[in-house]
């Protein structure tokens, strides 16, 4: 299949085309507030047996889900001659507000097991060696399937850094400095004692990823409402979980390296200490790290992974979208990774529904949809019939709820 690559900006537009070819398009929209369904729906005619659904996927910039949901039933690598596609290339703006932001305080944490053993250990000599009260919300905790020891509970960063420098002797190489941050600030990150830059806000853009449809969305000011333009995505699969909450760019990396992690060494000992930039890192060519700095937005050398819960928790893009990604956003840029399966926007009166699949909680979606509708007001447009059939079928594309 031949992949033609054009701009295309279709404010307010939302149409449902019959087609042979679609162009692939670049992903930028205008919106605004009274106009918050953009992009297009096409219906795409397979004509080659060797054409699949994961190929029109990344032509037209879809992730793996997406356009299974939007098709289902249909053989996602062997659709057949004459098959009709849907193309789910329209959406609704997520709301940026539910992420729930980390309470800020700072916390010191040793250490990254397999298995309990190492962190009792830790916790044991931690007990011993500090004085009375140095030992307040000392814990071992497991996260991810990891063990680590945390001690303290912080509401400013200088007591945290003396812990640090205190302890720091008794497990070289394996310590942090951890800061749990409000949505305004970016704080120092340390490792091993040594403070990372400080790094101004930036408010002019903003990057909203929502978990439960796997899909980034760059949001700037525009003259007349807002500029979006929006990628598929990757994301951690099931027991290491991308967070959500409130962040901020704070490194933008080109041909990383990927360090691999102690623990995971000690799983699979035939993986290098360091997997250097090309063909074989899995971070791809660009990555920026998040306020959080164990994830990282980047690259891959998977492309099927994107539109996917594969990860370990980073978020994974396609190569061509993180480095336009990367040439587009400063350090400081907010980022709000949020979890919302169902969204309602408006496209003049009409309310629109998009549904897809909670992976967290099933079966809830009619209830959301309820509330979301009662909160802005539009239940009384609402035909019940087509609410129902929207989130019966859950298909990942804006439907209109109202039949006038």
């Amino acid at each position: 299949m031949k992949r033609i690559c054009c701009s295309i900006v279709l404010p307010w537009l939302v149409l449902h085309l019959s087609v042979t070819a679609v162009p692939a398009f670049n992903g930028a929209f205008s919106i605004s507030d009274e106009r918050e369904v953009f992009g297009y729906t096409a219906e795409y005619t397979v004509g080659d047996d060797g054409e699949t659904l994961v190929e029109l996927a990344i032509q037209y910039d879809l992730g793996y889900n997406e356009i299974t949901d939007a098709n289902p039933g249909i053989d996602p690598w062997y659709p057949g001659i004459g098959r009709k596609v849907l193309l789910p290339t329209s959406w609704i703006l997520p709301e940026t507000g539910s992420a729930s932001p980390s309470t800020e305080f700072y916390t010191v944490q040793t250490g990254s097991f397999l298995s309990p053993g190492p962190a009792e250990r830790q916790f044991k000599t931690l007990m011993e060696r500090l004085e009375e009260g140095g030992t307040d919300h000392l814990r071992v905790e497991r996260i991810k399937g990891f063990y680590s020891v945390r001690i303290g509970r912080f509401g400013s960063i200088e007591p945290a850094e003396r812990l640090l420098r205190r302890i720091k002797p008794l497990f070289p190489g394996s310590i942090a400095l951890k800061a749990y941050i409000k949505d305004e600030r970016i704080v120092r990150l340390h490792r091993n004692g040594s403070p990372s830059e400080e790094v101004e806000t930036v408010e002019d853009d903003l990057i909203v990823i929502n978990l439960a449809e796997l899909r980034l969305y760059l949001v700037s000011a525009a003259d007349r409402g807002l500029s979006v333009i929006t990628f598929p995505i990757g994301i951690g699969r099931e027991g290491m979980d991308t967070p959500l909450g409130n962040y901020r760019i704070i490194e933008k990396i080109k041909d990383p390296s990927w360090t691999i992690p102690v623990s995971m060494r000690a799983e699979y000992p035939e993986l290098p200490a360091v997997v250097p930039p090309g063909p074989d890192n899995p971070l791809g060519s660009h990555a920026l790290r998040l306020s959080n700095p164990a994830y990282l937005i980047h690259g891959t050398n998977k492309p099927l992974g994107v539109g996917r819960r594969v990860s370990h928790g980073c978020i994974r893009m396609y190569p061509e979208d993180i480095r336009r990604l990367f040439r587009m956003v400063e350090r400081g840029t907010r980022v709000v990774i949020t979890y919302q399966p169902v969204k309602i926007g408006l496209r003049g009166d009409a309310p629109y529904i998009e549904v897809h699949r909670d992976y967290l909680d099933p079966g809830s979606e009619l209830q959301d949809a309820v509330g979301l509708l009662k909160r802005r007001g539009l239940l009384d447009r609402v035909d019940t019939g087509l609410l129902y059939r929207a989130i019966q079928e859950r298909r990942g594309v804006p439907v209109r709820l109202s039949r006038r």
